[in-house]
């Protein structure tokens, strides 16, 4: 007998060895007993052994109040479980961080108070050890740091040192900097590099007259930590050596915006998770998202914030809400690592749906499509409805010359939703090379160079699902 039957059979015999019992028999009132004053408890009722004349009987017995069974605590809702994971992924890393030497300038204007600059400085020092493999603390940086009524002086300054005209910028900022001069409202942002090749951030804050100069809100902390993460995505995903601003990177603004909350407030609350929930909770509901009329479907918001979204209104139109959530599953899937492998690959495919996929093992729109019905149900969950989604009907693109440099993904991704002939007759007028990979589960075989002229589709039950360009 080998040792794993043996361990088995005790086992078993261990199962079975009877217990001493006051009677073979089952208690009943009148029945026969053995032992006097013996108690047995059958079907909730306690019967005691008593003598009856000569003989032992069981008494009528008495009801028995079964005991409460204590409730153990509920364990954590699996969201509340992956909130926390995904926080201690990044909070773990920061908390065991070596702060280095960082190189930073503040240019200021009359009314910031030292003692606001130290504090940012700080704070920089921080984030940017956090980030040194990906971007060298000592990277020079210049800080223009402002109230919100001098924004115009701010602007000023940022134009003169970067050579690049800020009209844009102040157009956004001037109303509600200088009609908040005491807040709610601040501001703060990464503006590209200067003439000489330094890093460029801004931030305005209150006034010296106001109650406070530094605003007390639960984001205030997390938003230097927030720039630098734009920072570290301009060095990661973009070769970035000239100084003008940051634009037209292939990198989609859901996750631009969306990476810099999340990491911006990990990294600010590192040890606070409570703190961490709290500005989270406010970002959940930041921008669109605060009013249920305007809570659109997540998905398609997801996929209309893309690399070509206006970036000054890419954060309220769900950036920073909803983006945020989804670059935290990001890290659910491959941790920080993960999160870093995309960046870096942005700068090695044509579409970040491509990088997704080399990185994460799922197309992009795919995994958005999956995804956004995930943080739905958190919205859900939290008392906040979502608007159903927009009915879409698919519409062959006019044709265009830019396909000559190639097929853009947004122009191939119109087919989806076409039946198979539909797409391919769009895709013949507009001399779009078409070809089918995938019919159900018929896989086809198919060469593999890359032709931007080309699309290869994957059709179930008839209807196009997917449109890969090459």
């Amino acid at each position: 007998m080998t040792k794993r039957t043996l361990s088995t059979f005790l086992a078993i015999a261990l199962v079975f060895v009877p217990f001493p019992q006051a009677s073979a028999a089952t208690a009943k009132a009148g029945g026969t007993c053995t032992k006097l004053k013996a108690t047995s408890i059958v079907n909730g009722k306690k019967f005691t052994c008593i003598k009856s004349g000569k003989k032992l009987v069981w008494d009528k017995g008495v009801t028995v109040k079964t005991p409460a069974v204590p409730v153990a605590p509920a364990a954590n809702l699996p969201a509340e479980t992956d909130v926390r994971k995904a926080f201690d992924a990044i909070a773990t890393i920061a908390n065991s961080t070596s702060i280095k030497p960082i190189d930073v300038k503040s240019i200021s204007s009359p009314e910031v108070k030292p003692a606001s600059i130290t504090e940012i400085e700080n704070r920089y020092s921080f984030v940017a050890s956090f980030f040194d493999a990906q971007l060298p603390a000592n990277t020079p940086v210049t800080l223009v740091i402002s109230t919100n009524a001098e924004i115009e002086w701010a602007g000023s300054q940022l134009a003169k040192l970067s050579g690049n005209s800020f009209s844009e910028w102040l157009n956004f900022f001037l109303k509600p900097s200088t009609g908040n001069p005491c807040g709610p409202f601040y501001s703060a942002g990464s503006n590209g590099k200067t003439l000489d090749k330094r890093i460029l951030n801004n931030y305005s804050l209150f006034g010296k007259s106001c109650a406070t100069q530094l605003p007390s809100d639960e984001n205030f902390k997390t938003t230097i930590e927030h720039e630098w993460v734009h920072n570290v995505q301009d060095a990661v995903s973009k070769n970035f050596d000239e100084n003008l601003n940051p634009v037209n990177q292939n990198m989609p603004c859901w996750f631009k915006e969306g990476q810099a909350v999340f990491y911006g407030s990990v990294l600010g609350y590192r040890k606070d998770y409570n703190g961490y929930l709290k500005v989270r909770d406010w970002n959940l509901k930041n921008g669109k998202y605060r009013n249920a009329q305007f809570r659109t479907d997540i998905s398609q918001t997801l996929q209309k914030l893309d690399e070509n979204f206006d970036r000054f209104n890419c954060g309220t139109e769900g950036g920073y809400s909803i983006g945020s959530i989804a670059v935290e599953k990001m890290v659910l899937l491959k941790g920080h690592a993960g999160i870093i492998a995309f960046m870096k690959e942005l700068k090695n495919q044509r579409y970040w749906q491509e990088a997704f996929e080399i990185v994460y093992g799922i197309d992009g729109d795919q995994w958005i499509n999956s995804v956004g019905k995930e943080i739905a149900k958190e919205y859900s969950s939290a008392g906040m409805s979502i608007l159903p989604p927009e009915s879409v009907v698919s519409v062959c693109p006019s044709p265009s010359n830019s396909d000559q440099s190639g097929i853009s993904r947004n122009r191939a991704n119109a087919l989806v939703g076409m039946s198979e002939d539909k797409a391919k007759q769009c895709a013949g007028s507009l001399n779009w090379d078409f070809r089918v990979g995938q019919r159900d589960s018929e896989m086809f075989p198919i060469t593999l160079d890359y032709r931007l002229d080309r699309i290869t589709v994957i059709v179930k039950s008839g209807v196009v699902t997917r449109v890969d360009v090459g």
